[in-house]
């Protein structure tokens, strides 16, 4: 059981290290409240995780050129993000606006989960039984948490805060752009 402890921490920490850098901006943006970001994560991992599983049961018919196509959802909220800075003169907008933040967070990680998918489904086919699924999946939800913390941390550390106050709302829109991109090059590049 200790090998597969460390098999799927490892696991975890390759498939959403670029969570970090994704969680780290959404804290930056002064905008984003944090139990939003924390349960937009969870959420989204829940879903990558389901997914996952359920490709474990259908198989794999879902070439990666298909999944590439999930890049549009951050593409979509990074254009939302963008046009909502410009319509966010009123208070109200952004009381309103606060309320499904988390939908955002989750779209991205799902979005940018392709790793996850193309990881997990194996491992999860792999494995001997399914105590050692719901471990693996015990263990990737508490490293989320960790994942969270270790994010709000960065964003919150007095030589970052500066910054990440300043930027961290003007640099989302673009940065949720620039990875929608990313992910979509696979389907793009299909295409050529």
């Amino acid at each position: 059981m200790i090998p597969h402890i460390g098999l799927a921490v490892v696991t975890f920490v390759i498939t959403n290290i670029d969570d970090l850098l994704i969680l780290s901006v959404y804290f930056a943006a002064p905008s984003y409240r944090g139990r939003n970001i924390v349960a937009g994560q969870f959420v989204g991992i829940i879903t990558l995780i389901l997914i996952s599983l359920t490709g474990v049961v259908l198989g794999n018919f879902l070439s990666d050129r298909w999944i590439s196509l999930l890049g549009i959802l951050p593409i979509i909220v990074g254009i939302k993000e963008l046009l909502s800075e410009e319509g966010e003169e009123s208070e109200d907008f952004s009381v309103k606006s606060t309320h499904f933040q988390f939908i955002n967070v989750a779209l991205v990680t799902i979005a940018n989960g392709g790793d996850n998918i193309g990881v997990y489904v194996p491992l999860f086919a792999s494995l001997p039984g399914p105590e050692f699924v719901w471990m693996y999946v015990t263990v990737f939800l508490l490293l989320t948490a960790v994942l969270c913390v270790f994010a709000y941390y960065l964003t919150s550390h007095p030589k970052v805060k500066h910054y990440a106050e300043n930027w961290g709302h003007k640099i989302l829109p673009y940065f949720l752009i620039l990875l929608g991109l990313y992910i979509l090059k696979d389907f793009i590049l299909s295409l050529l």
